[in-house]
């Protein structure tokens, strides 16, 4: 079965990816530009860590059984946008 895409717009503060860290948040919940509630673990968002947290557009790509296979940032979100829950 071939894998799929989405695209997702995420916003971490610094504060919130600090829970990350400690062992307390691992998942982030967002809701993909089509619509669909999205699930996935807040450490494959590292490589975009910033000083003030993780802000961007990501597109996730799963493979055909809907495990992650690789994620890539293709745009800024500004920082003002409302943060995405993790926990």
């Amino acid at each position: 079965m071939a894998g799929e895409s989405v695209i997702v717009d995420v916003v971490i503060h610094r504060d919130d990816w600090l829970r990350v860290y400690e062992g307390t948040a691992w998942r982030v919940w967002v809701r993909a530009r089509d619509g669909r509630s999205v699930v996935f673990p807040a450490r494959i968002l590292q490589p975009w860590m910033e000083h003030e947290g993780v802000f961007g557009s990501f597109m996730i790509h799963y493979d055909g059984d809907g495990k992650f296979h690789s994620v890539e940032k293709i745009a800024d979100v500004p920082r003002d946008t409302p943060p995405s829950p993790i926990g």
